[in-house]
């Protein structure tokens, strides 16, 4: 029980990681991923990232990852961690 649970914990950490690079890589931000907390608003007093960039986000999320993001819920792009929540959802 406890490797399943340390395997878990590592995956959602390269998916937290690779999120954050693809954010960062995407939207050229002049950050480093350790300057991005996972729990920071994307949009808004967060990263302040606006339309243009949600948009580069959705399609960017979609390549790396072979899947269709509804852009009806607005609330998977929040932060890093509920991106990596809906891909973990997607994924069962």
């Amino acid at each position: 029980m406890q490797q399943t649970v340390l395997a878990l914990v590592s995956e959602r950490k390269k998916l937290v990681s690779t999120i954050k690079d693809l954010v960062i890589e995407n939207l050229e931000l002049d950050l480093e991923p350790h300057q991005v907390d996972e729990d920071c608003p994307l949009f808004g007093v967060g990263l302040a990232l606006d339309s243009i960039d949600a948009l580069q986000l959705v399609l960017s999320v979609e390549r790396e990852f072979d899947m269709t993001v509804p852009t009806d819920d607005v609330t998977i792009f929040r932060s890093i961690n509920t991106i990596a929540d809906f891909i973990e959802r997607s994924k069962d």
